[in-house]
């Protein structure tokens, strides 16, 4: 007997869930192959040439003040600075090895140095040398086989400017020749196109021939060029943003091409302090393009020169002396920094006007007084932006406050003085303590 059927569906277990799909990790990219474009060939750098250019070792000219193919504008005023002693004394120091500013100058031989000397001749030029190498206990010899000295004006010019010139001038007289009928006129002009080119091009300057030549000269030949001055190797407006700038990118080529620092000197602006890198006589552009900038101030008893470095970090100032010995040898000797301006502290403009207590002071008075104070000499200021900025900084601590300085004739005229009193003072008595101070009997 059949038993009963067993109608259970039999049901099957569930699946298991399929294990998680791990994201795809796409494929590095592989980058297209690329150079640099032909045009960018020769002028720029990029990948490993670009990091082999930051790791290369560099060694200073001048120990942490100039690298090599660097600008440096070193700027005074006229007489007081001894701008052209400092050039030829970093001159000798760069064929010999030796001291510049209290810093070590790596010997340049067999590379000789060009000395552009455009307001001394070659005659005081040599008698400065041999000064210099007598105060050093060397033979003027074995500096001057090494130094080159030109006494006239080069201008200073990127070479692309006189190509330019050249090109401009090809082009112009290419048209005139096809519009001449004469035949022989024709010939004639197509003869002369170059040296008429050549000659449009040395209209821009003063013995630019000097300059190509030099600008042509092998790597090795020169190891440091010195311009003294910049105001005679520019032309055109050293106001001029366009010819300031034509200038030191002239110096640039210069330094490059030759592969040497170029140092040029300037003069200061008659408001210009030492600490104050516009101080610099022209155009911004002369003080933006170098690499260095040293400014010498005077203020003080002896010269002092301010430095400030686009490239490495900027050193202390340093005060120098010409010492001249019984047997005329001369040095320049390395003294602390004086009449430092510049540096002014909030204590030096609280200490004027503390001692003015009674009274106000203009802004003038106070940069007259500060001077003083700081070892400047007498009618010497401080600068103009450094006061005014410590004066704003002193007002919003409540430490000084804004007056109005009423004269004889009852017209008043802004001022300052300490507290936060403000109001109007008598200016009689501020005029008369003023003279004391500066020992000015007629300053009243």
């Amino acid at each position: 007997m059949t038993g009963p059927l067993d109608t259970t569906i039999a049901i099957p277990p569930p699946e298991p869930p399929p294990p998680p799909r791990r994201p795809r990790v796409a494929a590095p990219a592989v980058e297209p192959a690329w150079n640099l474009p032909a045009g960018l060939a020769d002028l720029a750098v990029s990948g490993g040439a670009l990091l082999a250019e930051a790791d290369a070792q560099v060694e200073c000219v001048v120990e942490g003040l100039l690298e090599p193919t660097d600008v440096c504008l070193f700027s005074g005023e006229e007489k007081t600075a001894l701008k052209t002693w400092q050039l030829l004394e970093l001159a000798v120091a760069r064929i010999l090895g030796g001291q510049w500013l209290g810093r070590q100058v790596k010997c340049g031989k067999p590379g000789r140095v060009l000395f552009i000397s455009t307001e001394t001749s070659r005659r005081n030029i040599g008698r400065r040398l041999k000064a210099i190498c007598r105060g050093l206990g060397v033979d003027p010899r074995r500096v001057a086989e090494h130094l080159v000295v030109v006494d006239q004006p080069i201008t200073i010019l990127p070479r692309e400017f006189l190509d330019r010139a050249r090109r401009k001038s090809t082009v112009a007289n290419a048209v005139a020749s096809i519009k001449l009928h004469d035949k022989e006129r024709r010939e004639a002009l197509d003869r002369n196109v170059e040296a008429i080119a050549d000659g449009e091009a040395k209209r821009l300057g003063r013995n630019l021939d000097a300059l190509e030549a030099i600008l042509d000269s092998p790597k090795g030949t020169w190891s440091l060029v010195c311009i003294d001055t910049v105001r005679q190797t520019l032309e055109g407006d050293e106001n001029s943003s366009a010819d300031a700038s034509r200038y030191t990118q002239g110096c640039r080529e210069l330094g490059r091409a030759l592969a040497c620092p170029v140092v040029a000197s300037h003069h200061t602006s008659k408001g210009g302090t030492a600490g104050d890198a516009r101080s610099s006589r022209g155009s911004v552009e002369l003080t933006a393009g170098p690499d260095a900038l040293c400014t010498v101030g005077t203020s003080g008893e002896y010269p002092t020169v301010h430095s400030r470095l686009r490239n490495l970090e900027s050193p202390g100032p340093v005060g120098y002396r010409l010492a001249v010995d019984p047997n005329g040898g001369a040095k320049l000797e390395i003294l602390p920094p004086c009449g430092k301006a510049n540096a002014v502290a909030d204590d030096d403009v609280l200490a004027v006007l503390r001692t003015h207590a009674d009274t106000g002071l203009s802004v003038t008075k106070i940069r007259t007084l500060v001077s003083a104070a700081k070892g400047g000499k007498p009618g010497a200021k401080a600068n103009p932006k450094v006061i005014e900025g410590k004066l704003t900084a002193l007002e919003a601590k409540g430490l000084i406050s804004r007056c109005h300085i009423q004269q004889r004739n009852g017209e008043t005229f802004d001022g300052w003085r300490i507290g936060t009193g403000g109001g109007v003072v008598e200016a009689k008595p501020i005029q008369r303590t003023l003279a004391e101070a500066m020992e000015d009997p007629d300053d009243v």
